[in-house]
């Protein structure tokens, strides 16, 4: 009896009911390098620069991502690909394109099999009709745009000058 409850147990444990040992063990889980990407002011219609999130599997399993959306004034660009090995990650950029003056707000939403799909960062900018006041982080500040944002300074990085924090 003992030998045949042992082998029921490991059958189980084979088809994925037991957890804890190497079979049927570890799990995909998403981290983002930030959870709020703040663009600057843009001009109703036009599109700001991109802004990157770098998307990371910290989990022990392979995630596999079913898409990658942003909201309605916001777009997406993505190095990702249908999976995401455990220890990888990719890249996401986020684009603002307002439809309507003022404050507007958004979410880039990471869909998958992660326990806790959706993953969503969240997005917010400006629109006005006559042009934006400042650059904000992450955004280009060559001479013909807008200066960075109060507590920004104007970076080279790369072959292109962006506002960061001094």
């Amino acid at each position: 009896m003992k030998k045949y409850l042992a082998l029921v147990l490991f059958g189980f444990c084979l088809l994925g009911g037991c957890g804890g040992g190497a079979l049927g063990s570890g799990s995909p889980e998403v981290s983002f390098s930030t959870n709020i990407l703040t663009f600057g002011t843009e001009v109703i219609g036009m599109t700001s620069q991109p802004l990157p999130v770098t998307l990371s599997n910290v989990g022990t399993a392979t995630l596999s991502i079913a898409s990658i959306a942003a909201s309605v004034n916001f777009g997406e660009t993505n190095t990702c690909g249908p999976t995401l090995a455990a220890g990888a990650n990719c890249t996401i950029g986020v684009t603002f394109t307002p439809t309507a003056s003022g404050g507007l707000n958004g979410t880039v939403s990471v869909t998958d099999n992660a326990v806790d799909s959706p993953q969503m960062v969240s997005l917010s900018g400006g629109g006005s009709s006559t042009g934006p006041s400042c650059s904000a982080k992450g955004q280009n500040c060559a001479p013909q745009l807008p200066p960075c944002c109060s507590g920004l300074v104007c970076t080279f990085e790369g072959d292109r000058d962006f506002c960061e924090p001094p």
